[in-house]
């Protein structure tokens, strides 16, 4: 493994204020919570369908099915 002895000539540096850190910890976790709740909506809305199949009589296709 090599390592860098040396800057690169265009490198910047550029700094991360406790402002613009803050902010992308907020939209991380907004992203966070609205990932969670569409996983739980999901989750619901199978079950749902699930549910109306069963009541309806539908079975579902299999591998060993013609219809498959």
């Amino acid at each position: 493994m090599h390592f860098l002895n040396t800057t690169p000539a265009d490198y910047q540096f550029s700094s991360t204020s406790k402002q613009t850190y803050a902010h992308d910890t907020s939209h991380t976790q907004k992203l966070e919570t609205d990932r969670r709740y569409l996983a739980e909506r999901q989750d619901t809305l199978l079950q749902e369908v699930l549910a109306m199949e069963v009541k309806m009589g539908i079975t579902r296709w299999t591998p060993a099915s013609p219809e498959y």
